[in-house]
């Protein structure tokens, strides 16, 4: 009966971590496709909440394993540093990926107090 449970836990914890590389991927996603369409910047930053709350949510339930939805972006947003704006600036993208990274890990961090 404990190997049973421990092979439960064992694909739970997998499957989270699967389903955290692609939110991660998917919120990654919906940014590029909000720059894209040059919408503005106040509204881009809205994702940003959605880093959050996912990551606060995923602390608060499973400690550690919030990282992986920075996993699940970092190739989109690897892609996103090489757009520019009217400027020629890469400032937007960095912004972007800056305030999304900022957001994870304020989520984590508060996930973590008590």
């Amino acid at each position: 009966m404990v190997k049973m449970v421990k092979i439960k836990t064992l694909h739970y914890t997998k499957l989270m971590k699967m389903i955290l590389v692609f939110t991660g991927a998917l919120l990654s996603f919906l940014n590029l496709g909000i720059l894209w369409t040059g919408v503005n910047q106040w509204i881009q930053s809205t994702v940003a909440l959605a880093f959050f709350l996912v990551s606060y949510y995923v602390t608060k339930n499973k400690k550690s394993q919030s990282f992986y939805m920075l996993l699940g972006s970092a190739p989109l947003y690897l892609l996103l540093v090489q757009f520019r704006d009217k400027n020629g600036s890469h400032l937007l993208g960095i912004t972007i990926i800056a305030s999304s990274t900022l957001a994870l890990l304020l989520g984590k961090w508060l996930g973590h107090r008590k």
